[in-house]
């Protein structure tokens, strides 16, 4: 069974994790759609570690508590409540006196009032459930620049533009802006062809995040690992600074680089519920001496004829 992520996001198609903001105790996943270039849903969509469809024995399952907000897009534990009203006395960088808590809109149409945009948030718990209108600030951060949220990772309150929102899954209000996905909910696409659509929380969480590949370390920037948490891998920022292999992981995005957070049955040495195993390369000679734990093989992380392209490749380490 899939885990959330910290702050909770709850996917809309059975595919993936949801995103948290804090790490946490473990919950269920939710099902998340990818974007209309990498959809996530129907015949087409790949059945790999962490999707909540049907898929061969042999594919793992992602520790994801993104479902709640806490960790973000991906899977990972559910964490401490976040998203609590705030007091509007020593707000921060931006007071919401005149936002109404639970105020709902619709991040698509992005459908609030002139000088204000429609945010996920988290209204009761740390998974994002909600949409609200939240005020935006005199120069704001844009896509890609460092951002904060007042009171809680998923308060909904932020200092990004227009056309984003802050990501924060460190387990503070410190985070990433990133674009909305924009269209529609049937013909999802990024602005950034370089970025994927990633629909969660049953729709409230709609993040462009950066496209990677697992066995390419460079593809995220410092800070971020690349997971799969969508119908297709996106750099998430990472946390624990990285753990290694084997060790105990609650999000889908706590191990280090070229590893994931999977079910204990793929790794051996595995004394929790998931530990952090590693990404192999299904093209190289021998690609089962990549993988570190004992009788680990090397299988394909998509089922046959379902990887996206360029991504054929990718395996993961299993028990043979």
């Amino acid at each position: 069974m899939l885990r959330r992520l910290g702050l909770g996001l709850n996917l809309l198609a059975a595919c993936g994790p949801a995103l948290v903001a804090d790490p946490g105790t473990s919950s269920d996943a939710g099902d998340l759609p990818g974007d209309g270039s990498t959809s996530t849903t129907g015949g087409s969509s790949p059945v790999p570690p962490g999707s909540t469809t049907a898929s061969p024995t042999t594919s793992p399952t992602t520790s994801a508590t993104q479902g709640s907000v806490s960790e973000g897009v991906g899977s990972g534990p559910d964490t401490t409540s976040i998203g609590d009203d705030a007091d509007d006395e020593g707000c921060g960088f931006i007071c919401h006196t005149d936002v109404s808590i639970g105020i709902e809109c619709d991040v698509w149409t992005q459908d609030c009032p002139p000088g204000y945009k429609c945010n996920p948030w988290a209204n009761t718990g740390s998974a994002y459930n909600d949409t609200r209108c939240s005020p935006i600030v005199d120069q704001p951060a844009h896509a890609g620049e460092p951002c904060e949220t007042v009171d809680s990772p998923a308060s909904g309150i932020d200092d990004c533009d227009a056309t984003s929102f802050c990501l924060a899954l460190g387990g503070t209000n410190e985070g990433t802006c990133v674009a909305y996905c924009i269209g529609s909910l049937a013909m999802p696409h990024c602005a950034n062809p370089a970025e994927a659509c990633t629909i969660t929380n049953d729709g409230v969480l709609i993040p462009c995040l950066p496209r990677c590949h697992p066995l390419d370390p460079s593809s995220c920037a410092e800070g971020f690992g690349c997971v799969d948490g969508f119908g297709t891998f996106v750099c998430l920022q990472s946390y624990d600074d990285g753990l290694g292999y084997a060790e105990a992981c609650e999000t889908l995005h706590a191990c280090g680089t070229g590893l994931f957070c999977a079910e204990a049955q793929h790794v051996p040495e595995c004394t929790d519920a998931y530990c952090c195993t590693a990404f192999c390369d299904l093209a190289a000679e021998l690609p089962d001496a990549a993988c570190p734990g004992q009788a680990q093989v090397c299988a394909p992380w998509y089922s046959d004829g379902f990887a996206p392209p360029g991504l054929e490749n990718v395996g993961y380490c299993t028990v043979g």
